[in-house]
């Protein structure tokens, strides 16, 4: 396993295959520097290593289609969930795919409005989740927040 190089200086770590810049302070890096499609073993490793270090991983302007985005997820996971509920691209050929959309009859609703979750519920879940944005709604957001920052922080109070 290759780990990152540290850059004391800036207390974050440095990687060959692409560069990350911080989101905030406690959780989230934007991927710069790297298309997903391109993805490897060594720099799948250190995007792993990246994912823990930021928490969440941002990466703009990537329009992976269906097979890209189940090629990258195997990186993080030894199979992909075919998911038994809501719509998915199985019509397509990948049941791997969820789709979350916002119903055309009903302004206020969503396909997150139902119960959902990002397949952590396995017995060996990937140890991540992937969402891309082909349209967003006005109106919608996804949040993240990290309880290790927060039991951290309650630890120096």
């Amino acid at each position: 396993m290759n780990s990152p190089v540290s850059n004391t200086a800036i207390d974050r770590p440095v990687f060959r295959h692409f560069e990350i810049t911080p989101v905030t302070p406690r959780i989230g890096g934007m991927i710069e520097g790297m298309h997903l499609a391109e993805l490897n073993e060594e720099s799948a490793e250190e995007l792993r290593q990246a994912l823990w270090h930021y928490g969440v991983l941002f990466a703009r302007r990537q329009n992976l289609t269906p097979d890209q985005l189940k090629q990258v997820g195997l990186y993080f996971g030894e199979e992909l969930e075919k998911h038994s509920f809501g719509k998915t691209l199985v019509d397509q050929g990948h049941p791997e795919v969820l789709v979350i959309e916002k119903f055309a009859s009903d302004k206020s609703s969503t396909t997150t409005d139902i119960w959902h979750h990002d397949v952590t519920g396995r017995k060996h879940p990937n140890i991540m989740s992937i969402l891309q944005a082909d349209e967003v709604p006005f109106g919608g957001d996804t949040m993240w927040s990290s309880t290790t920052a927060a039991y951290n922080t309650l630890k120096i109070m």
